[in-house]
């Protein structure tokens, strides 16, 4: 628990001067009854009369109950000690000098654990003719060591995310129907879809951007998202920044991720990531113990963040969240702008990034729908890359392997597999997917090496021990049965087919191209293949893969 310094100074630059954060102790339900607060085994009767007629509200809207059992359970799962999120409030003040008094006060009551002035956000990022196929452009999808590997695992099922995946977006505001993010619609706003204050176009090019990297459409157009396949949500501040987390929590499940890239600003002008504030922590860790992973930004200004706050001391308990820093595109060195740290866990680029929304790359007719960047940058842009890598992880997990990782277990591997960056200012690896698959066990002898288009070819790379035997099979659906062997069959066998069998030569690899007919209805298609091989004395299948159509 970090708790402010007295004596307190709320600076409006920094915080809401109006409005403060009051968290009543640990292990005592203080709760909103008739009348006001109540507790029935605490003595809360002075931080009442602190309080005054000042008008109280919960922080997290979602019913008490549901909260209250949420937490039981996941704790009971994990082990872990979870804040009870319903002893947070909201209070109205008068002001900058009223709220530092009533925050020094409180903080000098036995029943309060915390209180503070609510942070504000800040972003941590750069600034009907037919659409081009950018999706080139999006290198750092590519191999590493300059990319995430994406563009080499994809082809596995999963690894664009999962029809019943959920990815989402947390952050201020959206370019809504954009032609690119067919998920980007009212439909999929978590809480309200009144973006109030922050529906400015600083606000929403920067969240759209952001959405584009994780989630938008693909299709033979425009860019494509880490895990488009998966369900994208988004949810904005408008709600309160924790209570959008929770919000988002309570509908995700283990596998699912969340990405934002917002910061604070502390000391002036020096940013901290989301999970500096006290009631955020406590949702991330809340949201961490649902199997849910969280990437936010580790801010653009160039810090080392343990001498910003005690929160991000080698020591300090962790949120539970992933704290992303950011490199000069490609290259394997830190961005100066970047910040750093010990509990900084992994990095993607900070400059050059191609996504949807401002327009420098494509805005016919200045049309915000479709709208392109190819210079989107700072961590803004480096968290949600590594949320799709999460996201590209745990659905491929969730489909070959038949479940997603813990978050412990992800946090592990985006430590170990990925592109070492020079310097002692510790951002992280960049994640490597090619690697990270191998190491799951997700990328077992099949991929498709080349995507086609309606009257082109997909390619196909066999891998096995050479002279085994081998049948390849295909399927337009997907499918699910166990037939005891080291993974189950993954491809429909209502229309299955098989499309190759023989026996693997000495190199134990075999590239096939396959052509597609050049039939329009076939594109937006995937075809789902998957081989067994085999001897006298063992069968095994291979991972399955998604050979998508563009």
């Amino acid at each position: 628990m970090v708790r402010p310094a007295l004596p307190v100074d709320v600076n409006p630059a920094e915080a809401h001067a109006d409005l403060v954060v009051v968290k009543f102790i640990e292990g005592r339900a203080v709760r909103m009854g008739e009348t006001g607060l109540e507790c029935a085994t605490l003595d809360i009767s002075t931080a009442l009369e602190l309080l005054g007629d000042r008008k109280v509200t919960r922080m997290f809207t979602r019913p008490v109950k549901e909260i209250d059992q949420e937490r039981a359970a996941s704790m009971a799962k994990t082990g872990w000690r979870l804040a009870d999120l319903n002893n947070y409030y909201f209070v109205r003040t008068a002001g900058e000098k009223a709220s530092e008094s009533l925050i020094e006060s409180l903080l000098m009551d036995s029943s309060i654990e915390t209180s503070y002035a609510e942070p504000i956000p800040v972003m941590t990022g750069d600034i009907a003719p037919p659409t081009p196929d950018f999706e080139s452009q999006q290198t750092y999808m590519a191999t590493a060591p300059g990319g995430h590997g994406h563009w080499l695992t994809r082809s596995i099922d999963g690894a664009q995310g999962l029809p019943g995946q959920i990815v989402m977006q947390l952050e201020g505001a959206w370019i809504l129907d954009h032609e690119d993010a067919e998920e980007l619609v009212s439909a999929n706003i978590i809480g309200t879809s009144n973006f109030g204050s922050y529906n400015t176009s600083t606000w929403y090019r920067h969240g759209t951007a952001c959405f584009g990297i994780i989630n938008a459409t693909r299709n033979n157009y425009g860019v494509r998202g880490f895990a488009p396949v998966a369900q994208g949500r988004v949810s904005s501040l408008a709600n309160g920044a924790s209570n959008m987390i929770n919000m988002c929590a309570a509908v995700a499940s283990a596998g699912d991720v969340l990405t934002s890239s917002f910061a604070y600003v502390v000391s002036g002008n020096k940013h901290v990531p989301l999970d500096y504030s006290q009631s955020n922590f406590d949702a991330v860790k809340a949201a961490a113990a649902k199997g849910v992973a969280y990437t936010f930004s580790a801010g653009n200004t160039g810090t080392d963040l343990a001498t910003l706050s005690s929160r991000y001391a080698a020591s300090a308990p962790e949120s539970g969240g992933f704290i992303i820093g950011g490199t000069n595109g490609a290259n394997t060195t830190r961005a100066s702008g970047s910040n750093w740290g010990v509990k900084v866990v992994a990095n993607g680029w900070y400059s050059g990034v191609t996504t949807l929304g401002y327009g420098n790359l494509f805005y016919p007719n200045n049309e915000l729908k479709q709208s392109y960047s190819s210079s989107f940058g700072g961590t803004s842009a480096a968290a949600p890359q590594v949320a799709g890598v999460i996201a590209s992880i745990q659905g491929a997990a969730k489909r070959q392997n038949g479940a997603p990782l813990s978050v412990a277990a992800v946090r592990t591997l985006l430590q170990t597999h990925g592109t070492l960056i020079s310097g002692s200012q510790n951002i992280g690896k960049r994640p490597d997917l090619w690697k990270i698959m191998n190491a799951i066990g997700t990328l077992d002898g099949l991929l498709v090496t080349q995507e086609a288009s309606v009257g082109g070819q997909i390619t196909i790379e066999l891998t096995m021990a050479p002279g085994r035997s081998f049948i390849a099979l295909g399927s337009i659906n997907r499918g699910t049965l166990n037939v005891g062997l080291n993974r189950r069959v993954l491809i429909g066998l209502n229309g299955c087919f098989t499309f190759l069998s023989g026996t693997m030569g000495p190199t134990g690899k075999l590239t096939l191209p396959w052509p597609v007919p050049n039939d329009a209805s076939l594109r937006g298609q995937s075809l789902f293949m998957q081989f067994i091989d085999f001897n006298s004395a063992s069968q095994h299948l291979s991972n399955s893969v998604d050979g998508y159509i563009k």
